[in-house]
């Protein structure tokens, strides 16, 4: 299965260790339609 999904992490170093503080998932959207456009490339 292919599908384009858009994540973003953000990462803080705390006591010496990265850890993710947060995370975003979203999938592009075709504006015509209104509809998330799952096979859409970069």
């Amino acid at each position: 299965m292919d599908l384009v999904v858009r994540v973003t992490d953000v990462y803080r170093k705390l006591k010496g260790k990265w850890l993710i503080v947060q995370e975003h998932v979203s999938v592009p959207v075709d504006l015509a339609t209104q509809k998330p456009d799952l096979l859409s490339k970069p």
